[in-house]
């Protein structure tokens, strides 16, 4: 009699133990790298890519700028010169780099939010994440870009593997 108690006590734990393990089991996928591999060759995506050529573009010509007035700034500070109208021009330039960037990532989040709203798309990609996860015993499955998200080990990442069931469904 103690045996089988013993035995169905055992078996108690260890049953669920194993179902523990398996609703904790979690996965991770960006979202940014499936939707740029889904529009690899949309005009949208061109779009998108331009957008953000331009700003990287824009970016180091106005640090360029701001190198030189700094280097400029240095050198009329050590020969004596008065350096007031240069640190006007300088904070000008600074505060238009910001201006530029907040301008550009906005035009390119906008981007990327019309590139993601495809319905399609979406419901091609909720799919493929639902079959994958199903399939590898996945109960639940975070965006990489989810900013509550602090790290993930790269075991868990089923990016890859979404790709590739979407890529398959098109």
């Amino acid at each position: 009699m103690k045996r089988t108690v013993f035995v169905l006590l055992l078996a108690g734990l260890v049953s669920g133990s194993v179902f523990a393990e398996q609703l904790s089991k979690i996965a991770v996928v960006d979202v940014g790298r499936i939707l740029k591999s889904y529009y690899r060759e949309s005009s949208g995506l061109r779009e998108y890519d331009s957008i953000r050529n331009d700003m990287n573009k824009g970016l180091a010509r106005i640090q360029e700028e701001i190198d030189d007035l700094n280097l400029r700034i240095s050198e009329a500070e050590a020969s004596g010169e008065e350096t007031g109208r240069l640190k006007e021009e300088l904070e000008k330039q600074t505060a238009y780099k910001q201006e530029y960037f907040k301008n550009m990532s906005s035009k390119l989040s906008a981007k990327e939010s019309d590139l993601q709203l495809n319905s399609r798309f979406y419901s091609v990609l909720y799919k493929a994440i639902q079959y994958v996860a199903e399939s590898e015993g996945y109960s639940l499955v975070l965006k990489t870009s989810d900013a509550d998200l602090v790290w993930y080990h790269t075991e868990i990442d089923i990016t890859d593997k979404v790709i590739a069931r979407v890529r398959a469904s098109n």
